[in-house]
C-alpha cells in the first residue's frame, strides 16, 4: 500500500495528472515532487536547498578587480 496524495498542479507520475487528482505514490521517496501533497494532511519532508546570495546586479557578489585582466587601450 502506497501513500495517498493530491495533485496541486498538473504533473506526471505514472501518467499525466491534473490538478486535484487523487492517487497513490509508492513511498516517501516519490514525494519529492513539488506538485503534489499528502491527502492525509501530513507535511512532506523536503531537504532545504541553499539559495544563492546576490548583491545588486552582480550575482557573484562584490568581487575585487583583477588588474591583470584589464585591457591596455593606450
Amino acid at each position: 500500500m502506497g501513500i495517498k496524495v493530491i495533485a496541486t498542479a498538473p504533473g506526471y507520475y505514472g501518467h499525466y495528472r491534473e490538478s486535484g487528482d487523487e492517487f497513490e505514490v509508492a513511498d516517501e521517496q516519490a514525494l519529492h515532487h513539488s506538485w503534489m501533497e499528502r491527502a492525509d494532511g501530513k507535511t512532506i519532508k523536503r531537504p532545504k536547498v541553499a539559495q544563492p546570495q546576490t548583491t545588486g546586479n552582480n550575482p557573484a557578489g562584490a568581487l575585487p578587480r583583477d588588474p591583470t585582466l584589464e585591457a591596455d587601450l593606450s
